[in-house]
């Protein structure tokens, strides 16, 4: 499995225009060491190792573990360019080059972070590379990242040229320049400006702090159902003014708006875990829900659940942000329909969590679970056949 799974071997420009959403615009490695030990097929440029190798015989370096052979292997078929080679790993799934005593990678400590192999230094990075420029969010996977949704001061928002952009990365990601933009719908696209206008819209609708996750998500829905209805014939308005008058429309909505019985529950979560899993690269496992999940629901999570509605928020804001569905997708609906199933999956994974520990939902359980949803979603599916899914779900296939 890849860093990112999916991502298009392609970089972005030099110096690009970059955004991010705030809760992410400060992020810093701190070293939890979880990417170094998830057992991933880590990819490294001839360059790179050329320096590693040439630091090893000349005593300058040793790698910290001991693998069989060489801590380079044979590349696969499928490489960027300029690789030819992966990082080894020893039997628990830790690189050959990851300290265990510091949790430090010896290749960034002893020789420097732009020894790194690029896919360690853009992780976790999760971007998309489109004409406006690259709009970046994380993976969760990272627990400094998922401690972010929850630490964070200040408004959501999306925030241009961040901190985040100064550090010295090569961006990669889903690199759609020179396409078509996104579908509005099946047969009818966008353009860029109306996209970037519902974007901004949808971090709008988590950014709200009277409402729920689950709230949010149907204000988004109802909202993408509306402007899904302009055609450029039977309006005097163009798609982003649409956009930007179902904005203040949804914004300024009272809530709650939705009866009880409209709010997803176990059978949807199920539903949408068992979707995740049915779309696992080839090769690729992830543990079934947890049996008797509406009673472990009731016990451990469901009264504790609504006291985390600003992280779970701000969760669902990197899932219509940046989003890759955009384009893998068939519109506006299949956007919103994955945030639904990021939502579920993390319920699931809570579910799992708390039954795990034998305790009631608190931060440290949801970081879990949300680092074990952002895992499933990034790392293990396939995003391009989760796409089809979703959309065919969403009823936007094509």
């Amino acid at each position: 499995m890849s860093a990112v799974n999916g991502a298009a071997a392609r970089p972005a420009a030099s110096a690009p225009r970059v955004t991010a959403l705030s809760v992410h615009a400060d992020f810093r490695c701190a070293h939890s060491g979880a990417c170094c030990a998830s057992g991933w097929t880590i990819p490294i440029e001839h360059q790179r190792q050329r320096t590693i190798e040439e630091a090893s015989a000349d005593g300058r370096f040793t790698a910290p573990l001991v693998v069989e052979g060489s801590p380079f292997l044979a590349g696969e078929a499928e490489l960027p360019d300029g690789c030819t080679s992966v990082l080894a790993t020893d039997a628990g799934g830790c690189c050959a080059f990851y300290d265990r005593a510091s949790g430090l990678c010896a290749v960034q400590r002893d020789l420097g972070h732009d020894t790194l192999p690029s896919a360690c230094q853009h992780f976790p990075r999760v971007c998309l590379i489109d004409d406006r420029g690259v709009s970046m969010t994380l993976s969760h996977y990272c627990p400094t990242a998922a401690g972010m949704l929850f630490d964070a001061h200040g408004p959501l928002t999306i925030v241009e040229n961040p901190g985040l952009a100064d550090q010295d990365v090569q961006w990669e990601g889903l690199d759609v320049r020179g396409d078509w933009p996104p579908l509005l719908q099946p047969g009818r696209l966008m353009d860029l400006d109306a996209y970037d206008a519902w974007e901004r819209f949808a971090v709008g609708v988590f950014s709200r702090d009277d409402v729920g996750p689950e709230e949010a998500l149907a204000l988004l829905g109802d909202a993408a159902e509306r402007v899904r209805t302009w055609t450029p014939l039977a309006t005097g308005e163009s798609l982003t003014d649409r956009v930007r008058r179902e904005s203040i429309t949804a914004l300024a909505a009272r809530l709650p708006f939705r009866d009880a019985g409209s709010v997803p529950g176990p059978e949807e979560w199920l539903a949408d875990h068992d979707l995740v899993r049915s779309s696992l690269e080839p090769g690729l496992e992830a543990l079934p829900p947890p049996d008797n999940l509406a009673r472990i629901d009731r016990r451990w999570v469901g009264e504790a659940w609504s006291a985390f509605a600003l992280p779970l928020r701000r969760y669902l804001a990197t899932k219509v942000f940046a989003s890759w569905l955009a384009y893998q997708g068939h519109g506006l609906r299949t956007i919103v329909r994955g945030a639904r199933l990021a939502l579920s999956v993390v319920r699931v994974e809570a579910a799992r969590a708390c039954t795990e520990a034998g305790r009631t939902l608190d931060r440290e359980l949801l970081i879990e679970a949300i680092r074990v949803a952002d895992l499933l979603l990034l790392h293990l599916a396939s995003r391009r056949e989760l796409a089809r899914r979703l959309s065919a779900e969403a009823g936007e296939a094509r």
